[in-house]
């Protein structure tokens, strides 16, 4: 199997059985890449010699503004691809069989490592891998000894701090998600702080200031604070200041989503959640959060200061404490401080808040109706 063959191969699989053609591909690779990694390790080589075994080790060229310390270490190293003026540190672990893309004026700390590679959970299956690429976009800042797991996406701007928790992921400024992900199973974020995004446009609508969430299934976003992200449009409707779920399974617990923000510019444009958007068709719970301070800061119609119910998704909102948030646009109308959940005529799905404390929230605390809104032991 050619490389080009394999890197396309690799972008149109997900999974790769044991003992496969793909798989027995994997095995040549790693051992190509292991005689080159041993050469680059093994003595010193100028800034340029490293170039060119870089170059070697991923078959293609690397520019000559990139630099690195080595040793390095990867078992394939044809699936990466590197952009302008990176710098990678000493000691870094790159698993790339299921692509790893890195952007122009990226800097990676020492000991990172990134992976794309799970084993299938069936000890049966064991030897078979999922693979999901990882990119990491334009100036973003890996610290020291981070991981990065398989199919995630760093925003542009980002900082993940240095540590084994390495959990904060600040991109002020960012006119970029942190997170996004579109058609991923098993999906899970966790323990990370978000914070800053700022993705903007002005020539379409955007949805998820700090996570984007499409097409997914057995999402979990647990141990999380999300705070001070905010997404703007000039152009089209807003979804999600914090986070969007759209036409996405699983649940977000124990999280705090503050301070998150959505502005939406366009004469009769509508922004929806500036906290949490759950988009149609979802089917989502949201377990022992806290949803407090976001807001709208200019849109003409603003819909769930909180948290925003499509009329066709699925939600459940247990033993959560949404306060202090806003459907409060500077011009038009505003519906749904705390949360918004419809009852339109033509029908759609339930929700169900349990156990929360909906309290001082900016144009009603709910705004919905009895058809399809079931209150149990809840404070508003």
């Amino acid at each position: 199997m050619t490389v080009e063959e394999f890197r396309k191969t690799m972008a149109e699989v997900e999974y790769i059985p044991a003992g496969s053609a793909l798989h027995q591909a994997f095995h040549a690779f790693s051992q190509e890449a292991l005689r080159i990694t041993a050469e680059l390790n093994g003595a010193y080589h100028t800034p340029e010699e490293v170039r060119a075994l870089m170059s070697q080790l991923t078959a293609s060229e690397i520019d000559e503004s990139f630099a690195m310390f080595p040793p390095f270490h990867t078992d394939c190293g044809k699936n990466t691809k590197i952009g302008k003026r990176v710098f990678i540190n000493a000691g870094c672990q790159f698993q790339d069989q299921g692509g790893i893309t890195i952007g122009d004026d990226v800097l990676v700390g020492p000991q990172t490592i990134i992976a794309t590679l799970n084993h299938d959970s069936d000890p049966d299956r064991r030897g078979g891998m999922f693979a999901k690429p990882v990119v990491i976009c334009d100036k973003v800042w890996l610290g020291a000894r981070v991981t990065v797991c398989p199919g995630v996406t760093i925003g542009e701007g980002a900082i993940v701090g240095a540590g084994a928790d390495a959990t904060v992921l600040n991109a002020e400024g960012a006119n970029a998600n942190v997170f996004s992900f579109f058609d991923v199973g098993g999906l899970e974020i966790r323990g990370f702080k978000i914070t800053g995004a700022n993705p903007r446009s002005t020539t379409s609508g955007l949805d998820g200031g700090g996570v984007q969430i499409c097409d997914c299934s057995g999402v979990e976003i647990a141990d999380c604070t999300i705070s001070g992200n905010a997404v703007y449009s000039t152009a089209g409707t807003v979804y999600g200041g914090g986070i969007s779920l759209r036409r996405a399974i699983g649940a977000v617990r124990n999280c705090r989503i503050t301070d998150n923000a959505t502005t939406n510019t366009l004469n009769n444009g509508t922004s929806y959640g500036m906290g949490i958007s759950v988009g149609k068709t979802s089917d989502v719970l949201i377990d022992r959060c806290v949803v407090a301070g976001n807001r709208d800061r200019r849109t003409n119609y603003s819909r769930g200061g909180g948290i925003f119910k499509h009329p066709f998704a699925k939600l459940t909102v247990r033993n959560s404490l949404i306060v202090g948030n806003e459907a409060l646009p500077s011009r038009g109308t505003g519906q749904g401080g705390g949360i918004h959940c419809a009852d339109p005529s033509y029908g759609g799905e339930k929700i169900f808040i349990q156990s929360c404390t909906i309290a001082d929230n900016a144009r009603h605390g709910i705004f919905g109706g009895k058809n399809y809104t079931t209150l149990t032991n809840t404070i508003v």
